[in-house]
């Protein structure tokens, strides 16, 4: 799942068209958010130690805030409510938010099932694996054409397309089969290319689009000349940003200025450098320090509040004769 190569970056956008963003913004009625990258399939035990002394915290606070989750995965919000509802790592009552889910609920949600290359299949010769659950198609020359990836439920999750062996396209489908994401690749000079073993043409993401249930284009992503387009749900382009993190930052300030929520998120989150250094967001973000590394680089973060570790309580105190200082648990003492 490639989707436009992620990386950090700032909420620098150049604005387009003013109108437009209140369709870019969450309802919920509770007010703090706790902020996580991702919610893998399977969580490492790091990560499962993190969050829970954060619902801890929050438990103990008579606090549950809604949690927000920036990660590109179709079953975003299955995953949460499985951790919350059978795996219980989650409070009861913590409602959730994910980044793309959020875009791609903006359409109307009419539009008809995708054809899932139907017509394709019918000049093509299918291959299953046994014990597999993708179908490889393949031409009169027994090579790839088309790779279609199902689910347990059996409902076609991702179609990768291929020329001359080579991939050239991937389709990524929600619960309801409705088209959700697609990259579109071709073979570029390889610029990092070190030695002659090394290939001289490499599979490289050309353009990549995130739709809305009514098919239309929110986000349009052209990575090799760092141009990503976040469209209104009309497929009006809103404002142009140089990497998807950007966009992200974008959204989650939009939904917190003018507000009194509060936004908690790790310090070694990967957008964690650009929120921090948003004076419009210095009253909402709430750091959390796990870390030494980072316990030590609190004395430069302007914002007023902090959760921090308690094995770091000689930070804490430094820290509390100015600020707003919350001692949380050692994470450590939950790994299995």
């Amino acid at each position: 799942m490639n989707f436009f190569g992620k990386k950090q970056g700032s909420p620098s956008g150049d604005e387009v068209i003013a109108d437009g963003t209140n369709d870019i913004r969450f309802d919920d009625a509770k007010n703090d958010y706790l902020y996580l990258d991702l919610l893998p399939e399977e969580m490492p035990d790091e990560q499962w130690a993190k969050i829970k002394v954060m619902m801890n915290f929050f438990k103990t606070n008579h606090h549950s805030p809604a949690v927000i989750t920036g990660d590109l995965e179709l079953d975003a919000t299955a995953r949460f409510l499985n951790y919350r509802d059978k795996k219980q790592l989650f409070l009861a009552p913590t409602s959730y938010h994910n980044f793309y889910d959020e875009l791609h609920h903006r359409g109307s949600g009419n539009s008809s099932h995708a054809n899932l290359a139907s017509q394709l299949q019918a000049h093509l010769t299918a291959k299953t694996v046994p014990g597999s659950k993708n179908t490889r198609y393949m031409d009169a020359e027994n090579q790839v054409v088309l790779k279609i990836e199902r689910d347990r439920k059996k409902r076609v999750r991702q179609i990768s397309y291929f020329k001359d062996g080579r991939l050239t396209r991937e389709d990524q489908y929600d619960d309801h089969e409705r088209l959700f994401v697609s990259d579109y690749y071709a073979q570029m000079p390889n610029l990092q290319r070190m030695t002659l073993t090394e290939p001289l043409f490499q599979t490289t993401s050309i353009q990549g689009l995130i739709l809305n249930r009514s098919g239309v284009a929110v986000v349009n992503g052209l990575p090799l000349t760092q141009q990503y387009w976040l469209n209104n749900s009309a497929g009006e382009p809103i404002k142009l940003f140089t990497d998807m993190n950007e966009i992200l930052v974008w959204w989650l300030v939009n939904n917190f200025v003018h507000t009194d929520r509060k936004l908690y998120v790790d310090v070694s989150s990967e957008i964690f450098p650009a929120l921090v250094q948003l004076p419009e967001m210095q009253s909402h973000l709430i750091p959390i320090v796990h870390d030494g590394a980072d316990a030590k680089a609190l004395q430069t973060m302007s914002t007023s509040a902090f959760l921090i570790s308690q094995q770091f309580s000689s930070v804490a105190k430094q820290l509390q004769q100015s600020r707003d200082v919350k001692v949380i648990e050692s994470w450590y003492q939950f790994m299995s």
